[in-house]
């Protein structure tokens, strides 16, 4: 209440001095528009949203994957990095990536790996096309890795 008086300049000797009744109305009228006030910002402050806390940005394999598809969302990203990082580091991952395998081509990833094929094999080109063509056109992953060793890349 002092703080109160003080702004509208009503100075009183004490707790006990009596005031004018003007500065009575006008100090009541002050108290009703403060405790108005204060109303709306807790309203204020209770119906904001969460919005104002922002996500931590994507790092690892999630980041990496929005980076290299920046159309995916946030989740999605952060599906494909948890399916990714089962059995990838993120620089394999990226590096899968890198060499033309899409982000829904974990499987056919896996079982390039458990052959020995590696992303570095992906670009060699054996008679005007490459491996990636060749396994993008539905070629299986055994017949890709026996035309590696025919051509002595393997």
């Amino acid at each position: 209440m002092y703080q109160l008086c003080n702004a509208q300049q009503v100075y009183a000797k004490g707790p006990d001095t009596e005031i004018s009744l003007s500065n009575a109305d006008r100090l009541r009228e002050a108290h009703a528009d403060y405790v108005r006030r204060m109303k709306a910002l807790k309203q204020v402050a209770h119906s904001q949203p969460a919005a104002y806390t922002r996500e931590a940005p994507l790092t690892g394999t999630a980041a990496a994957a929005q980076k290299q598809w920046p159309e995916l969302s946030r989740s999605h990203a952060i599906k494909i990095a948890n399916s990714w990082t089962r059995d990838f580091t993120p620089a394999a991952t990226a590096a899968w990536w890198g060499a033309g395998l899409n982000h829904s081509e974990v499987s056919l990833a896996q079982v390039l790996e458990e052959l020995g094929i590696r992303p570095e094999h992906l670009p060699a080109q054996i008679r005007g096309e490459t491996i990636l063509y060749r396994l993008k056109e539905g070629v299986q992953p055994e017949r890709v890795l026996r035309i590696l060793q025919t051509e002595g890349l393997m």
